[in-house]
Order: C-alpha cells, then structure tokens, then sequence
C-alpha cells in the first residue's frame, strides 16, 4: 500500500470515492437484490464536480497563503 500514499490526495480521493461508488452499487444489486446502475456519464459528473471542488479548494487555499504572506511583509 505504500505505492497508494505516494499518489497525489486528489487521485487518492477519486479512487476511494469511485470504490466506495461501485461498492454501493454492488451491495444494492447482490446483497439487496435492488436494480441500481450508475451510468459512466453520471459517474465522469461526480468526478468532475469532485476535480473542481479541489481546484476550488487549492485557488482558496493560494489567495489565502498570498494575503497571510503579505500581511506578514507589511508588519
């Protein structure tokens, strides 16, 4: 597993989110005997909105790091 941590966060979390995804899926077609299918696009759109919730993340966390920077400079 340590080839596992050496992955970037955000690859880390879309592989545990994708898992956990089709381990639902799994449970609701086998264990509760359940139609439920998840179509690849509406997979790709939680991927996506997940992608851009990091980005959005990462951008705060930057403006963030500049203006603590700044602060710190003008001091």
């Amino acid at each position: 597993m340590a080839w596992f941590r050496r992955l970037p966060k955000i690859v880390r979390d879309l592989i545990i989110f994708n898992s956990f995804i089709f381990m639902v899926q799994f449970i609701f077609n086998y264990g509760l005997g359940k139609e439920f299918l998840i179509r690849g696009n509406a997979l790709m759109a939680a991927n996506t909105g997940l992608l851009i919730v990091y980005l959005l993340r990462y951008r705060v966390e930057k403006v963030r790091a500049e203006e603590r920077a700044t602060k710190h400079k003008n001091k």
